[in-house]
């Protein structure tokens, strides 16, 4: 006789693992699954995992890493709560136990959402209704449900266009670029490869998508290969500008005596890579600030609006850039004083 959400001591050879388990490997948890090991053996078990009965035997609902570590210690048998559940409900304990303790990376929890959604909600009725159900089952928000299933779709309608590569972008990342492979894989490939490649950060992916999708029509692809364009020159200029603060800094220290004056030349040229790096970035947006930005006005009123601020701003910067010049001189001479100052 199966008793019910009940503790039972069950032999160790009964139970079978989670057929549902959406970790595909456990290699990362090696680590985890010692420690958990080191406390089996001096404090012994001290939550049961939970298991349904099944074909003679039973299956694992939760509890998998502590099944794994008892067989370890040379465990025989471990205590376990024992619960009728059907299938459905297999799956959602087992993705359920795994997202909320973070232990899913974004493939393993993108495909554990996409065969409950497939098998469990997504098979007739009301989309909208079925997703609400679903993330009020998982205990996952509703945006936060929405954004792994969109993903999911925009891994399918890249592989249907032979866009690769998405399966480096992040779940949110393939959300909002879902809707410019839809309507225009070119920008969107121009994009993601961008992106993979390290020419855009996540943010100025995400932007860049948004600008594309908001051009005209027969404007998103040379929109995408600008702003891509853009990211690449302004990653560029950052990894130059490390370089060069980092020879700066063997020079100076090759040259100085004395911890404390390290440590004010450190502060120093932390300061200025965090001015440099402001620079660089400000290059870069100004790179996308080209008549493409103008494109993507839908409207005459506002697209002159827009030329008029960035008249205004061309007329700031000259007058920044002309300070700049007359300043740098100033500039150069106040350093090499201070590197003397530095030096005595």
């Amino acid at each position: 006789m199966v008793l019910t959400d009940k503790i039972q001591n069950i032999s160790l050879s009964e139970i079978e693992p989670n057929p549902y388990q959406p970790r595909k490997t456990f290699d990362g948890e090696e680590d985890k699954i010692d420690a958990l090991a080191e406390s089996l053996k001096k404090s012994g078990l001290l939550q049961p995992i939970m298991v349904r009965p099944y074909d003679g035997s039973y299956q694992i609902a939760t509890g998998e890493r502590r099944f794994r570590a008892a067989k370890k210690v040379g465990f025989t048998e471990i205590s376990a709560i024992v619960r009728e559940m059907d299938d459905k409900t297999l799956r959602q304990y087992s993705i359920i136990e795994n997202i909320h303790r973070l232990n899913l990376n974004e493939d393993e929890k993108k495909d554990a959402l996409q065969k409950i959604w497939e098998t469990d909600y997504g098979i007739n009725g009301d989309p909208q209704k079925g997703i609400r159900r679903m993330a009020e089952d998982l205990g996952l928000s509703h945006p936060t449900l929405l954004t792994y299933l969109h993903a999911i779709e925009a891994e399918k309608i890249a592989e249907k266009q032979g866009v690769v590569d998405v399966d480096h972008l992040s779940a949110r990342e393939l959300d909002v670029v879902k809707p410019l492979l839809e309507q225009n894989p070119d920008a969107a490939k121009e994009l993601i490869e961008g992106r993979v490649k390290g020419d855009l950060e996540s943010m100025e992916f995400l932007d860049a998508v948004r600008l594309a999708l908001s051009a005209k029509k027969g404007h998103k692809t040379r929109v995408a290969k600008k702003i891509r364009k853009a990211g690449r020159l302004g990653k560029k200029a950052k990894e130059k500008g490390k370089r060069h603060v980092k020879q700066a800094v063997q020079e100076i220290e090759d040259e100085q005596k004395g911890e404390g004056q390290k440590q004010q030349l450190r502060i120093i040229l932390v300061r200025d890579q965090k001015l440099l790096n402001r620079a660089i970035k400000f290059r870069s947006d100004a790179e996308k600030l080209d008549m493409t930005f103008l494109e993507s006005f839908q409207t005459v009123e506002l697209r002159n609006q827009a030329i008029t601020n960035l008249e205004a701003t061309a007329s700031i910067l000259d007058g920044t850039l002309r300070g700049a010049h007359q300043s740098q001189s100033r500039w150069n001479k106040e350093w090499e004083e201070r590197l003397k100052e530095l030096k005595e």
